[in-house]
């Protein structure tokens, strides 16, 4: 044993959970080869083993597993567990400190050990025929969620910086996915135009419009724009051309020109309604009816149409959080991203899945979605729900994903993740029509590939080699 490793010993004697980075700069080394002595101090029984209390009794543990959790900042109450699990077990062989990792050597893979690791919260890591590697499991809040936030918009801030000589304030803009349709028509809102939708239902709340007033009267709104310009005849019916080639029932509109009102409409207006409508004046109104999610579509396109980018050189990011869970498709129940992401409020969820929200988030630059990001279920119960929501049957939901419901019951941790489209954004930057435009070996839009011929027959001996035959190959 060295003077350094005399100093260590002494130092572990004064306090056996003295984090790893404080004992290096105790005994001036970096802290791999620092962990390297302790754990060779170990093997050669020069270091005790740390005492804990667990029920009462006095239990020991190898220095370096206590080591390994404190380095972590993890707490007694998790380790205790950890020892409550595993000391029930007489397969266990030996338990050893890596990292942050504890190691479990078993007699031979031990499903029953895996499941009670898992009941007990402790995280799983990995298990193979006879090591389990588990450690403490990280929650997911609102801070680790922002933190990662954070991370993503100093990393974009410098790349914009560095890269293309371009300043962007940072925090981001955020908004609910619900604001963001109310207020733009769309999750991917274009914020270089300033101007919104606005909600002219309290107008006709007593109108005598037919089709204006089944729309009130089934819960749906009358939203548009008021735009302070007179727009042609021939202007207005080329947008109205334009939203029923989308599928829009037509354009509605008023045109307010020295307080005189003008339209197919005006005729049909009772008196409140053209006092409310001739208070803004030489002015266009345009606007859709119907439900707010039909008619956002419509409208997010009218938006871009007559309003400008005020300015082609700004760079507007902003977050879409909130997201409904499930959303219907052709009448039918789906969710609005996947069905693996975790629900904001699970007891909201199970009582009402059509109104629930998503933990999913959405980063959106200049009207264009750069990446999506969301946290996972970890629950195989909750799993197990919203795969039901869905719609699947027992047999369904057990034949489709039964492994993967399996898989989380092994232990699975709370995890979150977020990537960005490289491509997207570079195309972004570049003002490139497509993505294709900055990608190097671009596909078709049939999907081949032009630099390699890719995807091309395969030969008869191929086929043997993988053991497969292609059905109806005479045929092509």
């Amino acid at each position: 044993m060295d003077k350094i490793d005399k100093q260590i010993l002494n130092e572990l004697q004064k306090n056996s959970s003295i984090p790893l980075s404080e004992l290096s700069k105790k005994v001036g080394l970096s802290s791999t080869p620092c962990w390297n002595r302790i754990k060779k101090l170990e093997e050669d029984k020069i270091i005790k083993s740390r005492t804990i209390v667990l029920d009462n009794k006095k239990v020991n543990l190898p220095i370096t597993v206590f080591l390994s959790i404190s380095i972590q900042n993890h707490t007694e109450v998790w380790l205790k567990n950890f020892q409550r699990v595993v000391q029930k077990y007489d397969e266990i062989l030996e338990i050893r400190g890596a990292g942050f990792l504890l190691g479990i050597k078993t007699k031979r893979k031990n499903t029953e050990v895996i499941q009670a690791i898992s009941k007990n919260k402790l995280l799983l890591i990995a298990a193979s025929e006879n090591i389990i590697r588990v450690a403490p499991p990280l929650i997911v809040t609102k801070k680790e969620i922002d933190n990662g936030i954070f991370i993503i918009e100093k990393t974009l801030k410098h790349v914009l910086k560095n890269v293309y000589a371009i300043e962007v304030k940072t925090p981001f803009n955020r908004l609910t996915y619900h604001d963001s349709i109310n207020l733009y028509g769309t999750d991917k809102p274009d914020l270089r135009i300033s101007n919104t939708i606005q909600n002219f239902t309290e107008i006709f709340i007593n109108t005598d419009i037919s089709f204006i007033k089944e729309t009130i009267a089934s819960k749906g709104t009358v939203r548009g724009f008021i735009i302070n310009e007179l727009f042609t005849r021939s202007k207005i019916d080329s947008l109205d051309e334009m939203l029923k080639v989308e599928g829009s029932q037509g354009l509605g509109w008023f045109k307010v020109e020295n307080n005189e009102i003008s339209g197919p409409l005006t005729k049909i207006l009772n008196d409140d309604e053209i006092t409310e409508i001739s208070k803004n004046d030489n002015c266009t109104i345009l606007f859709q009816a119907g439900k707010t999610n039909e008619t956002a579509h419509y409208l997010d396109i009218l938006r871009r149409e007559i309003y400008e980018i005020e300015n082609n050189n700004k760079y507007e990011f902003v977050w879409i959080d909130d997201f409904p869970y499930f959303e219907y498709d052709e009448g039918k129940l789906q969710p609005s991203h996947h069905p693996f992401t975790s629900p904001k409020d699970v007891n909201k969820f199970i009582k009402n899945p059509e109104k629930a929200t998503a933990l999913h988030y959405d980063l959106v630059l200049n009207g264009v979605e750069l990446g999506s990001g969301s946290q996972r279920i970890n629950n195989p119960k909750l799993q197990h729900d919203v795969l039901s929501k869905w719609g699947l049957s027992d047999h369904e939901i057990i034949e489709r994903f039964g492994w993967f419901i399996e898989a989380l019951s092994y232990g699975s941790p709370q995890h979150a993740g977020f990537a960005v489209g490289i491509d997207r954004l570079i195309a972004e930057m570049l003002n490139a029509e497509s993505i294709r435009d900055v990608i190097p070996f671009p596909k078709t839009q049939s999907g081949m590939d032009p630099l390699t011929d890719a995807p091309s027959s395969l030969t008869h001996e191929e086929l043997m080699e993988y053991n497969l035959y292609i059905d109806g190959e005479n045929d092509e």
